[in-house]
């Protein structure tokens, strides 16, 4: 336990999607929040306790850039949409409400467990800056596979009349849902390297405790039902 790395989340996704989905208010969703929190939170716990000590804590996706979500919860009310990205303004400032009040616990996590490292990763801002780049994803709110409509989601991953693009690598979403390899990758990089793990992800702490950070791969998107950010082989 001690020489392995836990990721623990994203968690609460889901569940925040069939609130929407049926129409809840963004205040009777916000009371949903410390509950989910408390079950991360207490898987965190029970890990340590259990003799962990290097744990990633994933806050949520920016879910209103997702093709699906943004088929379901389509608006005609410009207002609706963030001007840079062209996402969902009202699902993403929810799943930054989401992360504010995880990260406020993982404060509380580390005074309670001085000795681990509890590290928080920034999915949604790894995320967020994909949706910028239009050089490297030039159809960023588009799916690479579904069907027709105006994100290309009208119709589920693989059943009759959906389509697969040619180029997944330009796109962020598969699915609708899930990620590309190519944003997996990037997003990957962002947390292992870069600016969006909180304290920074330090790979040189496995060297001394196991071979895991010499095996720390990208995976390939093998089903779209499961896709990885980070391997160990």
């Amino acid at each position: 336990m001690s020489s392995s790395l836990f990721i623990v989340g994203d968690i609460g996704g889901v569940e925040y999607l069939f609130g929407f989905s049926k129409n809840k208010s963004v205040d009777e969703m916000k009371s949903w929040v410390p509950y989910i929190v408390a079950a991360i939170s207490s898987a965190v716990n029970d890990l340590i306790n259990l003799g962990a000590t290097t744990l990633i804590v994933p806050g949520n996706y920016a879910v209103g850039c997702a093709p699906g979500y943004m088929t379901i919860f389509q608006s005609d009310n410009p207002a609706d949409y963030d001007i840079l990205t062209g996402c969902l303004k009202r699902l993403n400032k929810f799943t930054v409400y989401h992360n504010t009040m995880l990260m406020k616990e993982l404060v509380k996590l580390r005074l309670l467990h001085p000795l681990a490292n509890i590290i928080y990763a920034d999915y949604y801002g790894a995320q967020s800056q994909l949706y910028l780049n239009k050089l490297d994803f030039p159809a960023p709110l588009y799916a690479c596979c579904g069907g027709p409509g105006p994100y290309n989601s009208s119709l589920q991953c693989g059943v009759q009349g959906s389509q697969t693009c040619p180029n997944p690598e330009n796109y962020i979403s598969w699915d609708g849902g899930h990620l590309t390899e190519a944003a997996n990758n990037a997003i990957a990089n962002g947390i292992l390297y870069g600016p969006f793990a909180f304290p920074p992800l330090k790979l040189d702490m496995f060297r001394s405790q196991s071979r895991m950070s010499e095996n720390i791969r990208m995976c390939p998107i093998i089903h779209s039902t499961y896709n990885c950010m980070l391997c160990t082989v």
